[in-house]
């Protein structure tokens, strides 16, 4: 209501009459501004009224971790998703892992995985109201990586690495060509990998094989089995790797034999694998130095385990004399009866092999269970024999169940 003064100087000496007739026009008129300011106010029924924006979709979901391996028995990292918009849940499919979970509220994938896992996309839903937006993870869960066997020379005496050093070192092994006969030695300084302690392989002149005249044709040859106690352990998947190093002027002649992995009867020397007994996958040096894998299985064309060559950029892998080199070797085994079994191989690091169709088994009676050390010339007669004194160079084995070099 409009409010006045009763009575100001100048109305004091105005007639009842006129006095009455100012005031009802003050009144009305105070009256019409209020009644104005009120449609404005209130019910919000008036034109100029505003209403809240309506619900949209939420977009744009992402995750910074897009792909994901994880590890049994490790936490994860907190996976916090990215989105525009209002969510009210998260959703995924399929189910996440054991003891992998997503939270519905925050969308965060966390947990500590219990049990392996093979690669999966999971798509995971936000949603509102309005609408929902997804994306896709992919998560995988594997064992803690195990370092089965590793060896560098650092600890072991300058000089002659004889049997009771390679039995100490390498896990007792039944047998060991080479250490009797004085092949192996331990050596410091400008041969060696980085001027420590690295082995030294002698090949004498005129020789081949593991057998020869004398006794032996030079180099080492033994298998490392896996396990401990006498308690032998086998792997469905493995990777070895080591350095090697040629020394300068070497002549690879026709052909040499060089390490890897193996298992069963760890078929050798022209036993070609019956399915049921055993498999190997080391590598060969040819002439001029060029590498290559060499695989008994019991696909392999000939008697002999086939022969197939490691590329980088289109250009087959050849060794420079004088020069170290770091090699890895994976080998996982098939399934039994189907064509799944994989070999990959690594020289510094660069993938230079990569093959997924063996069978190296029908059985699941056996799996990887030693590292095969073997080096020597050869070929099965004199047109593979040194011309001359050889010598080669190792360092840094390891054995484990996850890569190594790359």
């Amino acid at each position: 209501m409009v409010g006045y003064a009763l009575t100001s100087p100048a109305e004091f000496h105005m007639p009842s009459g006129q006095l009455m007739a100012r005031r009802w026009a003050a009144f009305a008129a105070g009256s019409t501004a209020v009644f104005a300011g009120m449609q404005g106010c209130g019910s919000g029924r008036s034109s100029g009224a505003t209403s809240s924006p309506a619900l949209e979709p939420p977009t744009g979901l992402s995750y910074p971790q897009a792909s994901i391996t994880a590890v049994v028995g490790t936490p994860l990292a907190a996976d916090v998703p990215v989105v525009q918009g209002q969510v009210v849940s998260y959703s995924i499919a399929p189910d996440l892992p054991r003891d992998l979970h997503l939270n519905t509220s925050t969308g965060v994938i966390a947990g500590t995985p219990a049990a392996p896992a093979p690669p999966t996309v999971y798509t995971v839903t936000a949603k509102n109201g309005a609408g929902a937006t997804t994306t896709t993870v992919t998560l995988s869960v594997s064992q803690p990586v195990l370092q089965v066997f590793s060896l560098n020379f650092s600890q072991d005496p300058v000089g002659l690495y004889g049997p009771s050093i390679v039995s100490t070192d390498w896990n007792r092994p039944p047998w060991a060509d080479g250490p009797d006969q004085g092949f192996l030695s331990v050596v410091e300084g400008a041969e060696s990998y980085e001027g420590g302690r690295s082995l030294k392989i002698w090949y004498p002149a005129g020789q081949f094989g593991t057998a020869g005249p004398g006794g032996a044709g030079g180099g080492g040859v033994w298998n490392t089995q896996f396990g401990a106690g006498g308690a032998l352990q086998s792997f469905e998947e493995l990777y070895v790797a080591y350095r090697v190093k040629f020394q300068s002027g070497f002549d690879f002649v026709k052909e040499g034999k060089m390490r890897g992995l193996a298992g069963g009867a760890r078929n050798d020397g022209g036993h070609k694998p019956n399915d049921s007994d055993g498999f190997s996958v080391r590598l060969i040096w040819k002439a001029g130095g060029q590498l290559k894998e060499y695989v008994y299985h019991p696909d392999q064309a000939g008697v002999y385990g086939d022969e197939l060559a490691w590329m980088v950029n289109g250009a087959p892998v050849v060794f420079t004399p004088g020069t170290w080199y770091w090699i890895e070797h994976r080998v996982k085994m098939n399934a039994p009866g189907q064509h799944d079994g994989i070999v990959q191989g690594w020289i510094d690091g660069k993938l230079a092999f990569d093959r997924r169709d063996f069978r190296f088994r029908d059985t699941p009676a056996f799996g990887i269970d030693a590292f095969q050390f073997s080096t020597f010339f050869g070929g099965s007669d004199a047109t593979y024999a040194t011309k001359k004194e050889e010598a080669a160079f190792n360092d840094d084995f390891v054995v484990s169940t996850g890569p190594i070099s790359h």
